[in-house]
């Protein structure tokens, strides 16, 4: 069994802490799963669309996109984070249908730099998930398959999905007020 030392394990505590306050979890679920052994943790990330559906390929051969309205995604955090890169992929049977997914499931992800963290890695990938454009690597493409098909919906308005805001924490929306036990209040009496 690997053993991590503290600041490893204060960090990941401290990123995680961070990830789960900073997302909508009408959108985004987040979830620990078992990890192998040689990991620090792995998380499951479920992203639900709250209008039009995603699109995944159902196998690495796939190439026309079908419609999904949730796509997971796993995070693996390796021995040695926050300086060790963590890997991101999707599950088996719903590979994200992107320019900078891999065939094979992986997310292609940004260069690890000092201050990468697990939000800016989840955040970069959900922002995949709804077609965001500005995290669109069209120089650097993971399935160059799908350029023609994803330039196609943005340039139609159909990308993004949905207000990239709407997966971030502060914008939830709150369906009721919470209960408060009545209290009557009574005027001061006159002096």
């Amino acid at each position: 069994m690997a053993s991590y030392d503290n600041d490893h394990i204060e960090a990941l505590q401290n990123d995680y802490a961070e990830l789960i306050r900073a997302f909508n979890p009408d959108i985004v679920k987040i979830e620990p799963v078992q990890a192998s052994i040689d990991m620090m943790c792995k998380l499951k990330v479920t992203v639900t669309s709250p209008d039009r559906p995603s699109y995944v390929l159902a196998n690495s051969a796939g190439k026309g996109p079908k419609q999904s309205q949730s796509i997971v995604f796993f995070i693996d955090v390796p021995a040695g984070y926050p300086a060790a890169k963590p890997d991101v992929y999707y599950q088996e049977g719903g590979y994200l249908a992107h320019v900078n997914a891999f065939r094979h499931g992986a997310q292609c992800t940004d260069t690890w730099k000092p201050y990468s963290s697990l939000l800016s890695i989840a955040e970069k990938t959900i922002k995949a998930i709804i077609y965001v454009p500005e995290v669109v690597r069209y120089d650097s493409m993971a399935n160059s398959d799908l350029r023609d098909w994803q330039k196609d919906k943005t340039a139609s308005g159909e990308f993004p999905l949905f207000s990239p805001e709407l997966i971030y924490a502060r914008y939830k929306k709150h369906t009721s007020l919470p209960v408060v036990s009545a209290r009557v209040f009574r005027p001061l009496p006159a002096r």
